[in-house]
C-alpha cells in the first residue's frame, strides 16, 4: 500500500511496505531500541559523540570531530564472529544518467529507532527500525532530479535538525523535509552555475546547515555555503578558489598560464563533509 502526498508540486511516498527493488541497505543483527527521539537540537549534536546519544548516529561522522566512534559495547572482538545479516530493505534510486548509474556512498543516521538514508540520486527514506528483525520503509520523499543532466549522481548522506531532514542533491537544489510525514517544507537550488551541484552531505553546525558545492571536476569554482536551516535562506559564502586581490589568489598563477579567468574553473569542490569544532566556532573542510 502506498499514498501520493503531492507538495509544492513534489511527491512525497508514504509506504505501507517494502518496495522499489534496485539498491538495498543491509542492517546487522543489531536491536536498535528506545521510543521516538526528541527534536535534534544544537545541544544534541554538540553531545552525539557522548554515551547519551550511544543508541544515535545524529550526523554523517556521528560526531563534530568526525571520529566516527561508536561507544556501544556488544559487538567486540568475541562477538563479531556471531554477526550475520538481519534484514535488507530494498530501495530505489538506481536508474541511470548519460554517464553511469548513481552510487549511495553515505552513512544512514539512526535517532530514535528510526533510520534516515538516502540514495543515489537523493531522495530520502525514513526506516522504522525498532523491531530489530525487519526494517519498514515509514515514507520515500523525492524531487524529480532529472536524470539525463550530464554529472555522475552520488550521495553521501543526510543531516538532521529539529524535525526535518536535508539531502543535497547532484542539480544543485538542498531541500529539507518534514521528518514525521516525508513532505517538502522547502528547497532551494543554491549551486546554480554550469556544472554545478552537490555530493556531499550537508551538517548542521551552530545552527546554520552547511553545504559544499561538489563539483571541482567539472570546471566550476568551489563553494561552501551556510543555509538557515528553517527557511533555507543562504546566510553566507566562501569561494575556496580566491578572485583576484583575494588572500591566496597569489598561488594561482592564471595570467601567466594564458589563462586570467582559470580561478574561475579552479575546481575545489567541497565534495567531503567536514569536521567542526564548537568551542572555537570552527568549520574545517577540505577540497
Amino acid at each position: 500500500m502506498s499514498e501520493d502526498v503531492c507538495v509544492g508540486g513534489r511527491r512525497a511516498i508514504l509506504l505501507g511496505g517494502i518496495g522499489l527493488l534496485a539498491a538495498a541497505v543491509m542492517i546487522l543483527a543489531l536491536m536498535i531500541s528506545g521510543a521516538r527521539a526528541a527534536e535534534v537540537t544544537d545541544a544534541r549534536l554538540r553531545n552525539a559523540g557522548s554515551d547519551t546519544e550511544a543508541a544515535n548516529w545524529l550526523t554523517v561522522h556521528r560526531s563534530y570531530d568526525s571520529h566516527r566512534f561508536s561507544p556501544l559495547a556488544e559487538i567486540d572482538r568475541d562477538t563479531v564472529k556471531g554477526l550475520k545479516l538481519a534484514y535488507a530493505v530494498p530501495l530505489g534510486g538506481w536508474g541511470p544518467s548519460e554517464l553511469g548509474f548513481p552510487t549511495l556512498q553515505g552513512t544512514p543516521l539512526a535517532d530514535g529507532g528510526f533510520l534516515y538514508v538516502s540514495d543515489g540520486w537523493g531522495s530520502i527514506y525514513k526506516i522504522d527500525a525498532r523491531s530489530g528483525d525487519r526494517g519498514r520503509v515509514v515514507w520515500k520523499a523525492e524531487f524529480d532530479v532529472d536524470h539525463e543532466a550530464l554529472r555522475l549522481p552520488a550521495n553521501r548522506g543526510v543531516a538532521l535538525w529539529g524535525n526535518l531532514v536535508f539531502s543535497n542533491l547532484v542539480d544543485g537544489r538542498v531541500v529539507a523535509v518534514d521528518g514525521a510525514t516525508g513532505e517538502i517544507v522547502w528547497e532551494k537550488h543554491v549551486a546554480t552555475g554550469p556544472g554545478e551541484g552537490f555530493t556531499g552531505a550537508p551538517l548542521v553546525a551552530d545552527g546554520k546547515l552547511i553545504v559544499g558545492q561538489s563539483m571541482g571536476d567539472w570546471a566550476t569554482r568551489g563553494f561552501i555555503a551556510a543555509l538557515d536551516p528553517e527557511t533555507g535562506d543562504e546566510l553566507w559564502r566562501f569561494y575556496t578558489v580566491p578572485a583576484p586581490g583575494e588572500p591566496g589568489s597569489e598561488t594561482w598563477q592564471c595570467p601567466e598560464g594564458g589563462n586570467p579567468d582559470c580561478w574561475k574553473t579552479g575546481g575545489a569542490g567541497a565534495w567531503a563533509t567536514g569536521s567542526y569544532d564548537p568551542e572555537n566556532k570552527l568549520l574545517i573542510m577540505g577540497t
